[in-house]
């Protein structure tokens, strides 16, 4: 359920200030838990347990920003709102704000509202944030000013990121920040009939709720910086992965008809089981000549999600064996607009589907099995006629599970991928590259030590290199050598 509009209209008539309630939207679905089971508190006094509460929202139009220190802010693109999700508490000492993410509306047709420095968004939140509470709350006044109201604690989650790649997280991926801050009243350029804060630092800290392994870096300030949630599915918290696509996807029975699909995915790690999570954001079907094989834009966009399920990052099961633990996100409503291009309507509606899926001898089928459900209205005004897909299921594609997939969407490197990606029971890096000869591959930690070296004779195109199951969990890269010189790399996953 995302904020009502009205609401949302009040937020953008407002002309300074943004606006905070309790959760419109069950954003526990969402964002970690804030940092909680620390007992804080000065040496000289006793330690304590923050009891946080919330979560609340607190809605931030960029557009409508006057103060003279967050004009940068308006450089943003135009018509983004953010919502701020954030948990308070009242200490013995201070007024404690812990931020669990910033998030904001897709638009269609439009720059990126992701443009916008999150940094300088969280900034601003705690100034306009608290104005509003000292404006609107006597009860924050009587502790501000006769508590430990002049003292902010900004909190906010940090992870552990990989020291040798900066963009993967390593194993024990949370802990927590703070930094101190003074909260000093100053009597605006009007005299004193409004009263407005200044943040004054005093400390920078760090507080632990699990120290980072060595060999990773520690980062502060690391909310969830995303898109408004579409779906109210299970286990939601994990963040999606950057946007990949899969070129050039061949279409059964119909002769040089090749589709793209362009999606986001993630290891749903807050699940109990794990599932293997994809969102579909739009399919390219602009080659002409899937038209002449009498298929309608339903029957592709059914294809493209059994390709998906198929070939995407995460290996189905293996042959005669059956799965349940699939998802596909998908908006409710799309259209098939003038340049062939499937994609989201411009109204609300997501839906989601979990699939049994079942291999057998390479012919795969699909099952759902669970999911939202119920039709939507998937009228638009103006545009092109929007069609409801929630109803829609992949439709099997029969490959030879001995075909090797080159799509350069699946690629770790130029010429090279591991499937399965993750995996638990052993990989195979493929090699695909027109040159014979010794090959020679390292595989390598996370703390970039040796931990294979493995030689095979490369005699074809397309070299399979198997990896035995014997790593333990984690991410692991690798060089391909031929004849001495490195040819590829990349990296794989190893979940047990």
């Amino acid at each position: 359920m995302k904020t009502n509009y009205l609401v949302k209209v009040f937020f953008l008539l407002a002309l300074f200030f943004g606006t905070s309630l309790m959760y419109a939207v069950d954003w526990e679905n969402h964002v970690d838990a804030p940092c909680d089971d620390i007992m804080w508190g000065k040496p000289s006094q006793p330690q304590e347990l923050i009891i946080w509460e919330g979560p609340y929202e607190y809605i931030i139009c960029t557009d409508y920003i006057s103060h003279p220190d967050f004009l940068d802010l308006r450089d943003c693109s135009d018509g983004c709102c953010y919502t701020v999700v954030y948990y308070d508490s009242w200490s013995a000492e201070a007024y404690n704000v812990y931020v669990a993410g910033i998030f904001w509306e897709e638009k269609l047709n439009a720059d990126s509202c992701e443009n916008c420095s999150k940094e300088r968004l969280a900034e601003y939140f705690h100034w306009a944030m608290i104005q509003d509470q000292y404006a609107n709350s006597q009860e924050f006044r009587d502790k501000f000013v006769y508590g430990p109201g002049g003292t902010l604690y900004k909190w906010s989650p940090g992870h552990c990121y990989d020291s040798l790649d900066p963009q993967l997280l390593c194993e024990n991926f949370m802990y927590c920040c703070r930094q101190g801050f003074f909260m000093h009243l100053t009597p605006d350029a009007n005299g004193d009939s409004t009263r407005m804060f200044e943040h004054v630092p005093m400390f920078d800290d760090k507080i632990y709720k699990d120290s980072c392994d060595v060999g990773c870096i520690e980062v502060c300030d690391d909310f969830r910086f995303e898109p408004i949630p579409g779906c109210e599915m299970p286990c939601n918290k994990t963040m999606w992965g950057s946007e990949q696509t899969l070129y050039d996807i061949p279409v059964p029975d119909c002769p040089d008809c090749h589709i793209s699909i362009t999606f986001k995915s993630r290891i749903a790690i807050d699940c109990d089981p794990i599932f293997n999570d994809y969102y579909v954001l739009s399919m390219d079907m602009k080659d002409p000549d899937c038209l002449n094989c009498g298929l309608t834009q339903q029957d592709l966009f059914q294809y493209g999600l059994a390709y998906l399920l198929r070939n995407g990052p995460f290996s189905p099961p293996a042959d005669e064996e059956c799965d349940i633990y699939w998802r596909i996100v998908t908006a409710s409503c799309w259209q098939f607009s003038p340049d062939s291009i499937y994609t989201k309507c411009d109204v609300d509606g997501c839906c989601w589907s979990q699939f049994r899926i079942c291999n057998s001898g390479g012919n795969y089928t699909y099952e759902k099995i669970d999911g939202s459900g119920g039709a939507d209205t998937c009228w638009q005004i103006l545009t092109h006629i929007c069609g409801y897909v929630c109803d829609l299921e992949p439709i099997g594609i029969i490959q030879n599970p001995t075909t090797i997939n080159n799509n350069t969407g699946n690629m770790n490197g130029e010429f090279s991928y591991a499937v399965p990606n993750p995996s638990s029971d052993g990989t195979e890096i493929l090699f695909d590259y027109e040159q014979i000869g010794m090959v020679e591959l390292i595989v390598y930690d996370k703390l970039g030590r040796e931990v294979l070296i493995a030689k095979f004779e490369k005699s074809n195109r397309i070299l399979r290199m198997p990896i035995q199951n014997s790593f333990s969990s984690g991410m692991y890269s690798y060089k391909i050598k031929l004849a001495n010189k490195i040819i590829d790399s990349g990296s794989f996953i190893v979940i047990k």
